[in-house]
């Protein structure tokens, strides 16, 4: 069973999300929370097919369930609380250390950043031990070069793209 792997140390996550949501949003919320908490700790895979196979082996609840909490839980995504204490360290940090231009963020499962280089801008991740560039941004009109050696979801893309569009009507509008 899943629970019985499930250290001591994972409560003190929760304790987080208290606090970001209060009593009402843990308890509207306990169910996505819960399924939120354990596919980032790995317990559960991150995959809609993973997820559901998981809930249904670990769990009494029956097939419709199964597929209202997943529903919930890709709704809510994008606005849950981060509980980890070591990963908003890491953005800190990462946000210190290089000035970036456009701040590090959770997007996905990527620490994504932009920063200011000397032809143009770098979208990096910051989430491992080293800095990964993902792209890079030119100065002149703005395209991005990917780096193919890494996979990026849809939501890093659009991110990326919604953020670098943000810098150049910013730039351009310093220009005005």
């Amino acid at each position: 069973m899943i629970m019985e792997r499930i250290k001591d140390f994972e409560i003190e996550s929760f304790y987080q999300v208290l606090r970001e949501t209060g009593i009402k949003g843990v308890m509207e919320w306990s169910d996505v929370l819960m399924l939120n908490h354990l596919i980032e700790r790995g317990f559960i895979p991150h995959h809609r097919e993973g997820i559901i196979q998981s809930l249904r082996e670990n769990t009494d609840m029956d097939f419709q369930s199964i597929m209202d909490l997943h529903h919930r839980f890709t709704k809510m995504k994008s606005s849950l609380p981060s509980y980890s204490l070591k990963l908003n360290e890491k953005l800190d940090k990462i946000n210190m250390m290089y000035e970036s231009d456009v701040p590090f963020e959770m997007v996905g499962n990527r620490m994504m950043g932009i920063i200011k280089e000397e032809n143009g801008f770098g979208i990096y991740d910051g989430l491992g031990e080293h800095m990964i560039k993902l792209g890079s941004v030119d100065n002149v009109d703005y395209t991005i070069n990917w780096n193919s050696n890494w996979l990026l979801q849809p939501e890093q893309l659009r991110w990326s793209v919604k953020k670098v569009r943000e810098i150049k009507k910013r730039i351009f509008n310093e220009f005005r």
